[in-house]
């Protein structure tokens, strides 16, 4: 689907993801087009112990971009994740 919306220019008004789907919203809204191929190089190698034991908000800061906050993604950007958020700039909508 993502790939279908990113070839023909169709992004989302504003983006939102709920636990580890956080990481796939965030990916969209910083990169509407690219996102569907850049999220599936990033999970065929993934597993699941890479995703939680730092915390999803550092997959989140490490894969796109450590500078990158949600202000400044290219779509409005929401994520519903249960834990410590350890870098409240990245975090806050």
């Amino acid at each position: 689907m993502l790939q279908a919306l990113g070839e023909r220019d169709i992004a989302p008004g504003i983006v939102a993801g709920s636990s580890v789907g956080s990481l796939n919203g965030a990916v969209v809204a910083q990169d509407p087009k690219g996102a569907a191929n850049r999220l599936s190089h990033f999970w065929a190698r993934l597993t699941r112990g890479d995703v939680f034991p730092g915390g999803l908000a550092t997959v989140i800061t490490d894969f796109l971009g450590a500078d990158t906050t949600f202000a400044n993604l290219a779509l409005p950007f929401a994520a519903v994740a249960m834990g410590q958020c350890h870098r409240p700039s990245a975090c806050a909508a």
